[in-house]
Parts: structure tokens; C-alpha cells; sequence
């Protein structure tokens, strides 16, 4: 019984022996072979900033279905970040679903809001360019816009969260009608005023114009007047988690956008649209 005992035991140590003995063997097969070199001319690619920007279609401002002519906003805008390592993209969408989503953090910017229109997002002190909130009326339509007071009995149709702060009060003297900013605003409200079923509208004047201009409509929808000049801008959520980045963003705006000024840059793209200097 002695030998048996001693033979199971000096068998158990020989196994406890043979095992430590593989193990070296089995964690240096896992190791990394001293034959590979290390990359000496491996640099990490450039930090890219994602800045997502909700827009509209807002030809000849914003052009998303034509690749040769984006339109002069969209590329105005990679001309202020021409150079640096933000990735810009831009997603067309309806003009109050774009401020939401600006708004919930959804997207970091949203592109081309004046003030008033979108209140609460976080705005550069330097603005991209201006728009000219315009009545239309059709041609053989004696009515002039002159002041809030002429707007006496008018029903005008314009696009929903662009109302002009200056006509505040107005609803008194005529009926406006408010309907949702989409890609077809322009088509629809136009064939609403050409069949009379308003007989004003209020939009922006370089956007209603090119669309006249296009659909050979000059001669039966004219310019009656204008309210205000807007300054537009590229504007940012106030989503606290994204402050940070978003204030380096704001810096580098302001700083681009004055010195493109002095180049005359915006001046140029206008140009490159045909697009004459407004005359109120």
C-alpha cells in the first residue's frame, strides 16, 4: 500500500512539473514576434471635426439637388472652413423640422436663420450675408407696399417661422396665412397667387425672383415691395454637452467671415449666380 501511495504521488508531482514546463512555451507562441519592425513613418490622420448643418432648399441661396451650383450659401460656408479639419455636410429638410433638430442637438448648426426666425440657437457675431423679406403680387395688381398701414385688407400668404418682426401688429389690418417651408414653398404659393385664391406674397426676394426668373414668370408675378433687410447666419445649437466644441466653431466663423469681407468673397459668388444687388 506504502509503494502504491508513493507512486501515485511521485506521478502527481511529475504532472504538476510537465505542466509549469509548457506554459512559458504557450505564452511566448501568443507574444508578438521580434521579427516585425515597428512603423516608423505611421502618423495618426488629422483630428476631423463633424459639423452636421440642417438647411432647406432655398435656391439660389441653397441649391441641394444641383451639384454644379449647391447654391451661394453652401459655398460660401466651405469657404470659412476652406483649410481647416472640419468635414462639413449639409441635409435639406423643412424650414421648422431644420430649427428642431438644430435645437435638440440633433445637428450642430443649422444654415442660413435670421434671429428672429429661430430664437434660442447660439449665433456668431459675424453674419453671413442679408435677406430682403419682399411682397408679390400679380402684375395687373395696382397695390404698392408703403408702409404697415397699406397693408389694409391684403390676404398674404408667406412661409411659416419667417414672419417679419417690423409687421408685428399688422394682423389687424390683413389676414396672413401661414404654410409649412418646403422645397416646393415658392411653386405652390405662386400658383396660389396666380389663381387669386391670395393676392399677396411675402418671401424673400433673390429666392422668389430666380424662381420667376426660371419659370418665365416675370411678366405675371411682380415685386410690390419690400419690409426689411435680415442679416442671416450660420447659427448652433445651445446644446450644453456640445458648448465646447461649438465655441471653437463660433470663433473660427467670426474670424473667417471678416476676413472673406475684405475679400469681397460673398460679393463674388453673388455675382457667379447673376445675381444683381438688390434695389429696394
Amino acid at each position: 500500500m506504502k509503494f502504491y501511495r508513493y507512486k501515485r504521488i511521485c506521478n502527481f508531482i511529475i504532472l504538476v512539473l510537465s505542466t509549469l514546463a509548457v506554459l512559458p512555451l504557450a505564452e511566448a507562441s501568443d507574444a508578438p514576434s521580434s521579427d516585425k519592425q515597428p512603423c516608423l513613418d505611421c502618423t495618426d490622420s488629422p483630428t476631423q471635426i463633424q459639423l452636421d448643418i440642417a438647411s432647406i432648399d432655398w435656391c439660389p441661396y441653397i441649391c441641394p439637388l444641383s451639384k454644379d451650383r449647391p447654391g451661394v450659401l453652401i459655398e460660401y460656408v466651405r469657404e470659412i472652413f476652406k483649410g481647416s479639419d472640419v468635414n462639413l455636410t449639409f441635409t435639406p429638410m423643412p424650414w421648422a423640422r431644420a430649427i428642431h433638430e438644430t435645437k435638440s442637438g440633433r445637428f450642430n448648426a443649422l444654415l442660413a436663420p435670421a434671429k428672429e426666425e429661430a430664437p434660442g440657437l447660439v449665433y456668431p457675431l459675424e453674419h453671413l450675408a442679408h435677406q430682403h423679406m419682399c411682397f408679390f403680387v400679380r402684375n395687373n395688381d395696382p397695390w404698392r407696399y408703403q408702409e404697415p398701414s397699406s397693408l389694409q385688407g391684403r390676404r398674404v400668404i408667406y412661409a411659416y417661422s419667417s414672419f417679419p418682426k417690423s409687421l408685428e401688429g399688422t394682423q389687424q389690418l390683413a389676414t396672413f396665412y401661414p404654410i409649412p417651408y418646403y422645397d416646393k414653398f415658392v411653386t405652390r404659393a405662386t400658383k396660389m397667387l396666380m389663381n387669386n385664391r391670395f393676392n399677396t406674397l411675402l418671401f424673400t426676394y433673390y429666392s422668389t425672383l430666380d424662381y420667376l426668373q426660371r419659370n418665365k414668370l416675370e411678366q405675371k408675378i411682380m415685386v410690390s415691395g419690400c419690409v426689411q433687410r435680415q442679416a442671416v447666419y450660420l447659427a448652433f445649437t445651445p446644446q450644453p454637452s456640445q458648448s465646447e466644441s461649438i465655441g471653437q466653431l463660433i470663433e473660427l466663423v467670426d474670424q473667417r467671415v471678416s476676413e472673406l469681407r475684405k475679400d469681397k468673397t460673398l460679393d463674388r459668388l453673388l455675382s457667379e449666380y447673376g445675381l444683381e444687388p438688390f434695389k429696394p
